[in-house]
């Protein structure tokens, strides 16, 4: 056995926390650890995922990032020890205040804001949780108003009761910062909807490609973001190293089965995902030129 390909990005669930309740997200379906990942399986994490030749790391999964008490020590390790990797975060602004904004303009390459409404009522009604709207937008703004801070992206979904507000949000924000998307929900794998009936699909580039791992704050290995259930699931870095879960025959059974188009008939979570179909309708909009609206879709690569 040997691994197919280099993998050069990784997902980094650094925490399972979260101050959101949003109504797209699964967390209320599933059984799952919430906590945070401790210091020494994420030294193991970077190292042996380095060592694979991985040089953007991305700080997201099912918890808010800024939220773990060991945010900061994370950030200085990898830096200090990988200065050549790229760091990438994705959350809410939640808890965006001074320190973690201090902390993202100081130690990331990339930071991307999930903020889903545009007034009081909307907002919180979409993302719940502990999650203020006078906070968030409060927070958002002093952070595009810094001149040190990184790239940064902020994404929104149309979910049918935010959609009035879509053009709003996207006027205000789209001169403040560097990046705009506007997403069609996803299904997560069936969770949050069903995937469309067509027997027309596609081999994942997740599963093909290992381009979509992600190690969950207590170790485990996913193949895929949107599996959370931990079907999944393909070894846990705590027991084993990173280099041997990835070239494993799960890993090739996984492959073997999307390449040759048998997905429909097994047991994969895969067979309810909407990302296998032809999702032509996922990105609404972009001002970002190397993306494509309609076609950002396996269909259309």
């Amino acid at each position: 056995m040997k691994v197919l390909k280099k993998i050069q990005s990784i997902v980094v669930e650094n925490t399972s926390l979260c101050g959101a309740k949003c109504i797209m997200c699964p967390r209320g379906k599933i059984k799952y650890y919430y906590g945070e990942m401790s210091m020494q399986l994420y030294k193991k994490a970077i190292f042996e995922a380095v060592e694979l030749g991985v040089i953007n790391f991305v700080f997201s999964g099912l918890g808010d990032p800024l939220m773990d008490t060991k945010f900061e020590e994370r950030l200085i390790h990898l830096k200090e020890n990988y200065p050549c990797v790229k760091i990438g975060v994705t959350a809410t602004g939640h808890l965006l205040n001074s320190k973690n904004m201090d902390l993202i303009c100081k130690y990331v390459n990339k930071f991307k804001i999930s903020n889903y409404g545009f007034s009081k009522k909307t907002y919180e009604r979409v993302h719940g949780g502990v999650l203020k709207y006078e906070d968030i937008f409060r927070n958002i703004d002093n952070y595009l108003n810094r001149s040190d801070r990184p790239y940064t992206t902020l994404s929104f979904l149309d979910l049918g009761i935010n959609h009035d507000e879509l053009e709003a949000w996207k006027l205000y924000y789209e001169p403040k910062t560097d990046q705009i998307d506007i997403w069609s929900p996803h299904n997560w794998a069936g969770l949050k909807g069903d995937a469309p009936q067509s027997t027309n699909i596609k081999p994942c580039h997740r599963a093909l490609e290992l381009d979509n791992l992600v190690i969950r704050a207590n170790g485990m290995v996913s193949l895929c973001c949107f599996s959370v259930n931990n079907e999944l699931i393909l070894g846990n870095i705590e027991s084993e190293l990173l280099s041997q879960i990835i070239s494993s025959d799960k890993v090739a059974e996984i492959q073997d089965i999307h390449k040759n188009n048998r997905v429909l008939k097994s047991d994969l979570p895969c067979r309810t995902c909407d990302q296998i179909h032809d999702r032509s309708d996922a990105l609404l909009y972009t001002n970002d030129k190397t993306m494509k609206v309609g076609k950002y879709s396996l269909f259309h690569e």
